[in-house]
C-alpha cells in the first residue's frame, strides 16, 4: 500500500545574535586599529595577511581596549584571531 498526496510541512531553525567578543575599529584603517573587549580576560593575538602568513603574535594582557600599529604592514585584507582560554574569534581588516 502506497500513499499519495502532498505533505505540506515547514521547518525552521531561530538564529541566535551574537555579540562580537572583539570590537575592532577604524575598519578600513590606515595606521592603527584599536580593539575593544567584552571583558578583561587574557588574550593572544594574531594578525594573518591574504598568504596565510602570520605577520603579528601578540597579547592583551588582559586589557579590555588597546591598539595595534599597523603602519608598517602592506595595504591589503587581514585576518585578525583572538584567542581566549575557552573561545576564539576572528574578524577581518582591510589596511589602505
Amino acid at each position: 500500500t502506497y500513499l499519495t498526496g502532498q505533505l505540506d510541512c515547514t521547518v525552521s531553525v531561530e538564529q541566535e545574535e551574537v555579540q562580537p567578543y572583539i570590537q575592532l575599529f577604524p575598519n578600513p584603517a590606515e595606521d592603527v586599529i584599536y580593539l575593544s573587549s567584552l571583558t578583561n580576560v587574557a588574550s593572544a593575538i594574531s594578525i594573518f595577511d591574504a598568504f596565510g602568513r602570520c605577520i603579528y603574535k601578540g597579547n592583551s594582557n588582559g586589557q579590555s581596549q588597546f591598539q595595534l600599529n599597523i603602519s608598517d604592514f602592506a595595504s591589503g585584507s587581514y585576518l585578525l584571531i583572538v584567542q581566549t582560554e575557552h573561545t576564539f574569534e576572528n574578524q577581518r581588516f582591510v589596511k589602505y
